[in-house]
């Protein structure tokens, strides 16, 4: 079985080249793709680290959280 599945990857790598050298049209193609493929990667890696800088730290959440609870506990026994 695993022969079977190297042999055709060892085939699909030969047709993959052989159309790199002769075909300008697939090697465009790829380029494109990975053009492209690039250029996701830094919009999501972009988007990533602008999300992190928006999002509160884990030591933020707890400080707010620990002032809400105080506040509502003030508020409580004042009553």
């Amino acid at each position: 079985m695993e022969q079977d599945s190297a042999y055709r990857d060892s085939v699909r790598t030969v047709i993959r080249d052989s159309l790199m050298l002769h075909s300008p049209e697939y090697r465009k193609q790829l380029e494109d793709r990975e053009k492209e493929q690039q250029r996701r990667q830094q919009l999501d890696s972009t988007a990533n680290s602008t999300r992190k800088k928006n999002m509160p730290t884990h030591l933020d959440t707890i400080r707010t959280t620990a002032i809400k609870n105080e506040d509502e506990e003030r508020a409580y026994h004042a009553n």
